[in-house]
């Protein structure tokens, strides 16, 4: 069992800082998760885009991302992602999903750095779903299990977040655009582009 779980944990992002030092209840991050923020930060921000900090918190429900001071040079975006919501996730749906959790919090710095912050909610989640499908593709990821575990959690939009129909095209867009075309074309996608 200890062998299968290790197996399953997903690996979390890694940031370019590592702080405790933004929030009392948060710790530092799983090194995993250290490890896999470097990798998307490297997939997405070749040229550097600003400081990103991650940690783990049980005081959140899945995972999040706060901006910090100016948009770019000085801002800094602190991750949180709650471990226990991160595996369940990962075991549920597969590693990918927990990847593409922290793809889509640094999709958010990533959109704020850049000075893509006086929009909408909804905007900023298609926006974030969309850096998420782009570090999957370049990753090698499949996107079929974020797909699914899209539509079990965002079955109902909200005022912060859009449902799944509407984030499902921003997923496939990012995915598209960062080199998969060949897997979406071949993909069975009955929900539309």
């Amino acid at each position: 069992m200890t062998s299968l779980l290790k197996r399953f944990t997903p690996f979390f992002i890694v940031g370019v800082i590592v702080s405790n030092a933004a929030h009392s209840n948060a710790t530092a991050p799983h090194l995993k998760a250290l490890v896999q923020l470097n990798h998307i930060y490297a997939l997405l921000c070749p040229q550097r885009c600003g400081h990103v900090t991650i940690q783990k918190s049980r005081h959140i429900n899945s995972a999040s991302n706060a901006y910090h001071g100016a948009p770019h040079p000085k801002g800094t975006s602190i991750i949180s992602y709650n471990p226990d919501f991160m595996n369940y996730i990962s075991l549920k749906y597969g590693a990918s999903v927990g990847y593409a959790t922290i793809a889509h919090e640094l999709g958010h710095h990533i959109e704020f750095y850049f000075g893509r912050h006086n929009i909408s909610p909804w905007e900023k989640e298609l926006a974030a779903d969309y850096w998420a499908g782009c570090a999957l593709a370049k990753s090698g990821y499949s996107l079929l299990p974020t797909l699914k575990a899209y539509k079990e959690h965002s079955a109902h939009a909200g005022t912060t977040h859009p449902d799944w129909k509407k984030r499902h095209p921003a997923l496939f867009k990012g995915y598209k655009a960062c080199g998969s075309s060949s897997i979406i074309d071949n993909l069975y996608y009955p929900y539309g582009r």
